[in-house]
């Protein structure tokens, strides 16, 4: 398979789905002895899976911030609950 094509494929998956594939391969390579090809593509598709994996979760942290320190009416206007944050007088 083409690097782009092998990319392209990764990108479309779950973080769910990527991680678990990404176990599958490590457990693999760490259990068996595939043929050295096979080893190289393995390891490649793996790191393909893992910047996927860690890329998605870039993502998650960088929303998940965004609403923390969104102004309050953007957080009711989107639905989303107010932080259980401290105000300064309750420190």
């Amino acid at each position: 398979m083409p690097p782009r094509k092998k990319r392209d494929d990764v990108t479309r998956l779950s973080y769910e789905k990527a991680l678990e594939e990404l176990k599958s391969i490590v457990h693999r390579l760490e259990t068996e002895t595939p043929p050295l090809e096979e080893a190289i593509g393995l390891f490649e598709r793996g790191q393909l899976l893992a910047k996927h994996c860690a890329d998605l979760l870039g993502r998650a942290e960088l929303k998940v911030r965004r609403l923390s320190i969104a102004p309050l009416p953007e957080r009711e206007a989107s639905g989303s609950p107010s932080p259980d944050v401290p105000s300064e007088q309750d420190e």
